[in-house]
């Protein structure tokens, strides 16, 4: 079976308010899993102050990289595994 990732991408360090022009969305055909790796469908993601703190430079939180994803916290099931101790239908 064939998954889409979908990626909300950090193009620029916003100055201010973050605004559209700051993000970049890319849909990708997921690669085959390598030992160790999981799939998780995502069902909840926390969007939160949190994340605005990981868009500057420098900040409390370990800031997300120019053309790197925008780092979150959430719940999800794994939809296929090749890392021990996760089967497929856990919830991580």
């Amino acid at each position: 079976m064939t998954y889409i990732n979908k990626k909300i991408i950090l193009k620029s360090r916003p100055t201010g308010r973050p605004d559209d022009s700051n993000f970049t969305y890319l849909e990708e055909e997921t690669a085959l899993l390598e030992d160790g790796q999981l799939l998780i469908k995502v069902d909840l993601l926390g969007i939160d102050a949190f994340i605005r703190t990981t868009l500057d430079e420098g900040g409390f939180h370990q800031g997300a990289e120019i053309g790197g994803v925008i780092p979150a916290l959430g719940i999800g099931q794994v939809v296929q595994s090749k890392a021990e101790g996760f089967a497929e239908g856990d919830y991580v």
